[in-house]
């Protein structure tokens, strides 16, 4: 049988968005993208990501989201990967 591999970090937030990114590198958009919606959901950027060692800064928030909006392009989601777009956009001024 075939097993998925699922990659744990102690945060929650990070643990999705690595998940996500993993799944992106290995071919499946829609997966990743699942990914990223359950990671953004919870990141309010507020108090629920201050233990997020990934979104700690705004260039590593603005690189997270730009490969989510990625996940959503390639998923077949081109709204949602516009909206992660302009989203980094406004993380970096």
């Amino acid at each position: 049988a075939e097993y998925p591999v699922r990659f744990f970090w102690f945060d929650r937030i990070d643990n999705m968005l690595v998940n996500g990114n993993m799944a992106l590198k290995r071919d499946r958009p829609e997966d990743a993208a699942e990914w990223f919606d359950k990671a953004f959901e919870d990141a309010d950027f507020g108090d629920q990501a201050k233990g997020s060692w990934h979104l700690s800064t705004t260039r590593k928030r603005a690189w997270w989201i730009n490969v989510a909006a990625d996940a959503y392009e390639q998923a077949g989601m081109p709204g949602m990967a516009k909206d992660m777009r302009a989203k980094a956009a406004r993380e970096t001024g």
